[in-house]
């Protein structure tokens, strides 16, 4: 019994002071962000909002929502990507993150956008059948229209310049093939997130 009170207090010990750890990600990068309502696709004719969070221990979670018009008022389909930041480290301009994918999900959310993704020679499907309206499936490691995804566990490498109040990866959400520190970009893509909360 006595063994079991000391393994007990020793797991109480340890989780208070990994719950008392220093952030992995620095302030300037946790809370939550989104995108102003973005104009995508062929002749810019859908539009996309992304909804992100990253907190203190690296977690990593967005929500795009894809939009029948670029004015975002139908929604259509729907992405959801998971990662651990599981590195930081500052450059003279950027945050440079690695990140590990834990999951990715598309989600359609119109009858009519899941006919389209079921039927086999459309590449939004990623190459699936059996898409059911307003059912995620998880799509890591497929190619769904021009996006190659990496598989769950796969490590990318980003940029990200913030200010406080806006923040710009390099790469993402629209580059999803960074794997080495070699490839980093250079500048931040033209996807601002605007600080939405904290």
């Amino acid at each position: 019994m006595r063994s079991l009170s000391v393994a007990l207090s020793l797991a109480i010990c340890v989780l208070a002071t990994e719950s008392r750890a220093d952030p992995i990600v620095p302030a300037s990068l946790q809370g939550e962000w989104t995108t102003d309502c973005l104009p995508i696709g062929q002749n810019s004719r859908h539009g996309m909002i992304t909804l992100l969070t990253i907190d203190g221990s690296g977690r990593m979670a967005a929500r795009s929502q894809v939009f029948a018009s670029n004015a975002c008022r139908v929604p259509t389909v729907q992405a959801r990507y998971e990662t651990g930041i599981v590195e930081v480290s500052e450059d003279s301009e950027a945050i440079r993150v690695a990140l590990k994918v834990e999951s990715i999900t598309l989600k359609t959310n119109q009858d009519e956008v899941t006919a389209i993704y079921n039927d086999p020679e459309n590449p939004a499907g990623c190459g699936l059948a059996g898409w059911q309206t307003n059912i995620a499936r998880p799509v890591d490691g497929r190619t769904c229209a021009v996006f190659d995804l990496p598989e769950v566990d796969e490590v990318l490498q980003d940029r990200v310049w913030a200010d406080g109040t806006r923040l710009a990866f390099g790469a993402y959400p629209l580059k999803w093939t960074i794997r080495s520190e070699k490839d980093l970009p250079k500048v931040p893509s033209a996807v601002s997130f605007y600080r939405t909360g904290y």
